[in-house]
């Protein structure tokens, strides 16, 4: 996982890549920066993805990339 700040707004980009060919799970605890219920938007898919008690999990494809950005 990496991350960076878009330019123009500020906003936090993380970017998630699964270099497996097998599906892996990604947790973030979003309590400790401060947006734990915070929605964030998948910038390629455009689906939102919701933490559940300040926790944001999902699974990621085999090889998928994921960026996501609070909605």
């Amino acid at each position: 996982m990496s991350s960076a700040e878009e330019p123009e707004r500020g906003k936090p980009v993380l970017a998630i890549t699964n270099v497996t060919g097998e599906p892996q799970p990604f947790e973030l605890d979003l309590r400790p920066i401060g947006r734990p219920r915070t929605p964030w938007r998948d910038l390629l898919s455009r689906a939102t993805r919701k933490p559940d008690k300040g926790i944001l999990a999902f699974k990621v494809k085999p090889y998928g990339v994921t960026w996501l950005q609070p909605a």
